[in-house]
């Protein structure tokens, strides 16, 4: 898997499939000090503010650190291997967790009728 350039363009080579990345994608990415907090890892800018039709002017890459300039005057610099994990980014979480088959055997409820006052009463806790 790599990144490469074409006019400007960032695109995705995963050696099966090329994809082109939107340049508003990489912007709402950059992680300069001016524009992104390194302790809380959030933005110091709201992203909706962002013009949708943001451009790449300037793109290269540099020892495996892509250098963008964009249409609204920001600079920046970050990893393609960065790029990439967050890209084709799977969510590690969701597959860690076990999965188990319900098969309806849960058969011990309890059946509670419903009574105005019932947020007062043992039965709620129950």
């Amino acid at each position: 898997m790599k990144i490469e350039l074409d006019s400007n363009k960032i695109i995705i080579n995963s050696g099966f499939d090329k994809h082109e990345i939107h340049p508003f994608w990489l912007r709402e990415r950059i992680n300069e000090e001016a524009y992104f907090d390194k302790g809380t890892q959030q933005r110091l800018y709201d992203p909706t503010l962002l013009d949708s039709d943001i451009k790449i002017k300037k793109a290269k890459i540099v020892d495996d650190i892509l250098e963008l300039s964009f249409s609204d005057g920001v600079s920046s610099k970050v990893s393609t291997d960065k790029i990439i994990k967050e890209y084709y980014h799977e969510d590690i979480l969701i597959k860690s967790i076990k999965k188990k088959k319900w098969n309806s055997s849960f058969k011990d409820f309890k059946i509670f009728e419903y009574d105005k006052d019932i947020f007062e009463k043992k039965e709620m806790y129950e």
